[in-house]
């Protein structure tokens, strides 16, 4: 079921948000991880839009998201200009659309059913839910704090959230995703790789922390993995990815598929005696 979670009776013309703080905190707490579509509308009231998981609920008063996108895209465009987005969160059966909206399409509304909200943004339809929002601040400090803040804090966020109910039941199993950046390194990332390592020191110390309650914490490192956004991602030309398949035992692209294997494992009861480690799946480039 989709919630709207503004109020179209107390809008006034400049999209102030009325927004109690006890909705933000459950859409904020049920949207721990997962993907997400930022839409807004051009001057002349052309739907865009893109996926991206790189968002997470920074304030609760006033209520704020805090979304990253890139300096060149076309949304990030429109939205200077509309300073209104809505965010989308896409139910699980909703690949399709996750993958249409990664692409640089022009027409990636042809076909797809999404209706107007109160501010004009689009609504796409079949998301388990919505959030419409107006631009509070625009910041062009670089990539840096914006990577730690979605990277060390999102999954910060998470594990407080998760904890929750898992301690309430005495059983559980919170799996991370890291990156295999953060055991090997990488030049020019060092923003990404410290955010990737805080990811794995945090698995060990919350494995620490709530063992006594069962809950086992572990980690998935992947390698370089051949998802729609890094297929479409011109920053990473095709002899980046040939060269890191060379460093790898088993030389092929990693397929997000190959990482089903690992979490459900690391979610099954034959992994209940591990905790705070993290699983490597990347063809063998690490070996640790």
């Amino acid at each position: 079921m989709s919630r709207h979670f503004t109020d179209p009776t107390k809008v006034p013309a400049r999209f102030e948000p009325v927004l109690d703080a006890s909705v933000f905190r459950w859409i904020s707490g049920h949207w721990v991880t997962g993907v997400a579509v930022v839409t807004t509308i051009d001057k002349a009231g052309n739907p865009l839009g893109l996926t991206m998981n790189g968002l997470t609920s920074l304030s609760l008063s006033p209520p704020r998201f805090l979304v990253c996108l890139d300096n060149g895209s076309e949304t990030l465009a429109a939205l200077r200009i509309s300073e209104i987005f809505c965010i989308n969160f896409l139910h699980r059966d909703q690949q399709a659309l996750s993958s249409l909206f990664a692409t640089k399409s022009a027409n990636k509304f042809s076909g797809v059913e999404w209706t107007k909200g109160v501010t004009g943004a689009p609504i796409l339809g079949g998301a388990i839910g919505h959030m419409e929002l107006r631009l509070s601040q625009l910041l062009c400090g670089g990539d840096h704090q914006i990577a730690l803040a979605v990277n060390t804090r999102g999954v910060f966020e998470f594990i407080k959230a998760a904890s929750v109910p898992m301690l309430a039941q005495g059983y559980g199993k919170i799996i991370n995703l890291a990156s295999g950046t953060a055991i090997k390194g990488a030049p020019g990332m060092l923003h990404y790789v410290a955010s990737k390592g805080a990811i794995i020191a945090m698995t060990r110390a919350a494995a620490r922390e709530l063992g006594d309650g069962g809950i086992r914490v572990n980690c998935i490192a992947p390698g370089l993995t051949m998802s729609d956004s890094m297929i479409n991602n011109p920053n990473w030309p095709a002899e980046i990815m040939r060269a890191n398949v060379a460093t790898r035992a088993l030389k092929r692209d990693a397929d997000p598929e190959d990482l089903i294997g690992a979490a459900i494992f690391l979610s099954s009861a034959e992994s209940d005696f591990i905790t705070g480690q993290t699983l490597s799946v990347d063809g063998g480039s690490v070996m640790n």
